[in-house]
């Protein structure tokens, strides 16, 4: 390459600009870090409300948020698993964080931990998430990410980004300034501002991109134009739509007509078209000669809603949900491609359950602590490294979607042969835990044996054995007995 072309940065057609093609502005065009790109000009702060506003208003974006939340935390949310060596302290460590403190978790006793969850997974899409503050009383007061700004002292904004204190050199987030709300539910009044350590805080938001990135960026950021150019063109297509379907008529008249010629109680400045309404008809006064010509252009045409699927389609595949989950439109779906949908939310959900039960394992393993400190738990059991165990916990989900419970049957069976899964993780994929299953089915056979016993029927009768078509027992075959010696076969040898 000569070195003209290494100067222009020919060597790929994104180095060069063109005429024919948007091209970035200024800032945009200069390395910098994500959270200097996005806070001084406001283009954070303006992304969340015109996502907020989209979520008020904007119909597909309402109902994205809630299934999102809905597949991710159902109506239980990620329930705990605690996996100590000591099964009774797990049951009761369990039982305490699902009944005695997810009821009463709200710092504000306004919500339970199922719903803070569900709030949490819900925001992120339009605002990035949410930040939990973890109070001395033990409950936890909700910080909606708007709420963490620069402090108005400009000698304590030094080393601060958008409300986050870093340390300059290592870039550990050291703290946060939380604000509260002026009397109008805003911040340009009076208002106080209080700052909080970071190991006070769970950041419960979308994760960082970029290694450099401190604040959350939402989910919507890259789709929020689609979105708003969505809802602009069916208002345009509406209203188009709404004039077009108006009944008009047309009056022509031989001129000269006085004021009186118009209906009572209406007046009409120089140079004004007389217009009026008899019921629902819209009559427009013609002068004599004139006539009226309109164009037939039906709304909707034939392509909008093609391109508006096209459309809708681009805007789901930015948080990689597919078109269907987004607009719960199933029009196109056979049977293979529904499977392939479900595949896809299932996938994408999983990634939301992941992201969510890495701040609950640190909302765990503060809460269970000070539940020990307290004496509201007995003490965690001892590993064999000599460490206590409280920390140790998983999370159970709610019940994945499924098209054909028998074929994720039997591949469950499959997998358990082949040694590639366990029992408990099927009944965990399925929103329950094993433990419970099993107890559930001990007490419904020793149910079952009581009644029949009490009926006086034959013992199996109720709940007779069933078995898939083909399937056959699993009971290992008797060995056969070896054929007897005949005598002369005894003689020849």
């Amino acid at each position: 390459m000569s070195w003209i072309g290494r100067i222009l940065g020919l060597g790929y057609d994104s180095g060069e600009s063109s005429h024919i093609r948007s091209d970035l502005g200024y800032s945009r065009r200069t390395p910098c870090d994500e959270d200097s790109m996005v806070n001084p000009d406001g283009t954070l702060e303006l992304t969340r409300q015109k996502s907020i506003d989209l979520r008020r208003n904007g119909g597909p974006v309402s109902g994205v948020c809630d299934r999102i939340a809905s597949f991710a935390v159902g109506s239980t949310g990620l329930r705990p698993i605690a996996l100590t060596s000591d099964e009774k302290w797990n049951t009761e460590a369990e039982d305490w964080f699902n009944y005695t403190f997810g009821p009463a978790c709200d710092y504000r006793r306004r919500v339970t931990l199922w719903q803070l969850q569900w709030q949490a997974v819900s925001l992120r899409p339009i605002m990035g998430g949410m930040y939990w503050q973890l109070m001395k009383d033990g409950t936890i007061r909700p910080i909606e990410p708007e709420r963490i700004r620069n402090p108005k002292d400009r000698e304590q904004q030094v080393g601060c980004m958008d409300g986050v204190k870093v340390d300059q050199e290592t870039g550990r987030i050291l703290g946060y300034w939380i604000h509260q709300r002026d009397k109008d539910g805003g911040f340009s009044g009076p208002h106080a501002e209080t700052y909080v350590p970071a190991n006070e805080i769970i950041p419960v938001i979308r994760p960082a991109w970029r290694p450099d990135q401190v604040r959350e960026i939402p989910d919507f950021a890259a789709i929020v134009p689609h979105l708003q150019d969505l809802k602009d063109a069916n208002t345009i297509t509406l209203n188009t739509m709404k004039t077009q379907s108006k009944p008009f008529g047309f009056l022509e008249t031989m001129g000269g007509a006085g004021a009186n010629s118009m209906p009572r109680g209406m007046t009409r400045t120089v140079g004004e078209r007389k217009r009026f309404q008899v019921d629902m008809l819209e009559i427009l006064h013609l002068n004599h000669g004139e006539t009226m010509k309109l164009s037939s252009s039906p709304t909707p045409g034939t392509t909008h809603i093609p391109y508006m699927q096209m459309q809708y389609g681009l805007a789901s595949g930015g948080i990689n949900y597919p078109y269907e989950f987004f607009t719960l439109d199933f029009t196109k779906c056979d049977y293979a491609r529904m499977k392939s949908v479900l595949l896809l939310i299932n996938k994408a959900t999983r990634d939301w359950q992941a992201w969510l039960a890495e701040s609950m394992t640190k909302l765990w393993a503060w809460r269970i602590a000070m539940a020990i400190r307290d004496k509201e738990l007995r003490p965690a059991p001892m590993g064999v490294d000599g460490k206590n165990q409280w920390r140790l916990v998983d999370w159970q989900a709610p019940e994945e979607l499924w098209i054909d419970r028998q074929e994720s049957a039997q591949s469950d069976m499959l997998e358990y042969q082949m040694r590639q899964g366990s029992i408990s993780q099927f009944a965990r994929r399925r929103g329950k835990d094993l433990e419970d299953v099993l107890r559930a089915q001990a007490r419904d056979m020793k149910l079952v044996a009581r009644v029949e016993v009490e009926e006086g029927v034959p013992v199996g009768s109720l709940v007779p054995k069933v078995q898939i078509p083909g399937q056959t027992d699993a009971k290992p075959a008797k060995d056969k007995p070896d054929k007897p010696t005949k005598p002369e076969d005894a003689n020849d040898e």
